[in-house]
């Protein structure tokens, strides 16, 4: 139970957001690309094991489960280049770590590209309001080697 911790909150982690500077109205252009340009905060995340199959209890986190772990939720900037960062943060505002990549937008899917993972692509389902973005996929959470299970992220626009 605590390997399957460990990874929701390194999943958190790496896909969240959060900014110390207060809220402030963003308007959210038409163009589905531009509206993703900005600043995320993770907001929290839930992991559907076996989803396909019987019924099984999801794992959820929030972005408080970081922050008991001494971090705050990632900081995830998309840029309008199609690039992006993710920024780790301590509960102290020391960076801990960067992590950079490329992104692409296809009707309701996004592609994110971390650099230095050999070109692996991550793919999401992707649903987009005025400040939230929740980004589905079925994965292999539980090491079983079934893409079986259903990851969904949560995050705010900052």
């Amino acid at each position: 139970m605590m390997m399957h911790k460990n990874r929701v909150l390194s999943l958190l982690l790496l896909t969240g957001l959060m900014s110390c500077k207060p809220k402030a109205q963003v308007a959210v252009p038409n163009d589905p690309p531009a509206a993703l340009v900005g600043r995320w905060e993770a907001e929290g995340l839930t992991v559907l094991p076996d989803y396909l199959g019987p019924a099984s209890k999801p794992f959820e986190f929030d972005s408080r489960s970081v922050q008991n772990a001494g971090r705050r939720p990632m900081i995830t900037v998309i840029d309008p280049t199609g690039a992006f960062r993710e920024e780790e943060w301590s509960l102290s505002d020391s960076l801990l770590r960067v992590r950079k990549g490329y992104w692409h937008q296809n009707g309701d899917s996004l592609y994110w590209t971390h650099e230095g993972d050999a070109g692996k692509r991550a793919s999401f389902g992707m649903e987009l309001s005025k400040f939230k973005l929740k980004l589905s996929a079925v994965v292999d959470y539980d090491g079983d080697s079934q893409r079986d299970d259903l990851l969904e992220i949560r995050m705010t626009r900052k």
